[in-house]
């Protein structure tokens, strides 16, 4: 709809309106246009009714309210801004809780879903309160905020909260290119098998901890020890069709010794097969 709205425009808008649609209803039709400009069209033709929002809203948001949930949930469960609730349960002559006594009400929600390790703002959005109010309540009842690391660490045992991320970073339905089905890599698998770690510590215990480019001892902070594979480890998978961690424990080439070298992380970075240089496995 062109900016400068003709009359052709503005007695479409007042149509819809007065069809039974609401001022939002009819806004979300005629994008790009505002609810001011809605108003104002409706207003013009004497056609505003006197109270927008229609009866049932109104009775789910005073049952609601009536039943013990806070305002903002409620509001929310009927399709109303939050302003709209309180002046609607003013009319209706219901006295308005105070947010802190409101809060107070569900204070037992709030912390068990704290406990289970949701984060202020998830506990809040759930309970209809903001992030403020739930810190605060928390504080009163003396139970200690997490810290950034510890949320993370308790969000991240949540299946629930894993499912998010990978929805949220396009991976869940398989459209990044990173996705891999939810399953860790053979590669990976491989490298985390308790096989590949007696590997690791045999080759760094025969070359005595030192590197065997540049002898450098121990690990040193910035520059650590690594043991590098001398015949690229992706290939050998690749040579010996290894897709599982039991088929690489039967594969006694990949736990030849021989084939690996302990270098410092200097050295390992220099090599040519440092980071899949040598080709990595598709």
């Amino acid at each position: 709809m062109p900016r400068k709205y003709t009359d052709e425009d503005r007695r479409k808008i007042v149509d819809y309106y007065v069809a039974g649609h609401s001022l939002r209803e009819v806004v979300e039709r005629f994008t790009p246009t505002n609810y001011t400009t809605v108003f104002e069209c409706v207003k013009a033709a004497g056609a505003l009714r006197s109270n927008e929002i229609d009866k049932d809203r109104r009775e789910k948001l005073i049952e609601l309210y009536q039943s013990g949930t806070p305002l903002r949930r409620a509001a929310k469960a009927a399709n109303i801004s939050e302003g709209a609730a309180n002046r609607i349960l003013k009319l209706a002559g219901i006295d308005i809780r105070s947010k802190k006594g409101a809060i107070n009400e569900c204070k037992q929600d709030v912390v068990s879903l704290y406990s289970q390790g949701f984060t202020l703002e998830e506990v809040g959005n759930k309970l209809g309160f903001s992030v403020n109010a739930v810190y605060q309540l928390l504080k009163r009842e003396g139970i200690q905020v997490r810290n950034l690391k510890q949320s993370q660490v308790l969000n991240w045992l949540r299946p629930e909260y894993r499912t998010k991320l990978l929805i949220k970073f396009g991976s869940f339905d398989g459209n990044s290119p990173s996705w891999k089905g939810g399953m860790e890599t053979p590669t990976r698998q491989i490298r985390g098998s308790k096989t590949y770690s007696d590997w690791r510590r045999g080759v760094l215990v025969r070359d005595r901890f030192t590197c065997q480019e540049c002898g450098t001892k121990k690990n040193v902070k910035g520059n650590p020890l690594h043991v590098d594979h001398i015949y690229p480890f992706r290939k050998l998978l690749a040579d010996h069709n290894i897709f599982t961690v039991e088929q690489a424990e039967e594969c006694p080439e990949l736990w030849n010794l021989d084939n690996g070298r302990t270098l410092c992380k200097k050295c390992h970075l220099s090599t040519e097969t440092w980071g899949g240089r040598a080709g990595k496995r598709r």
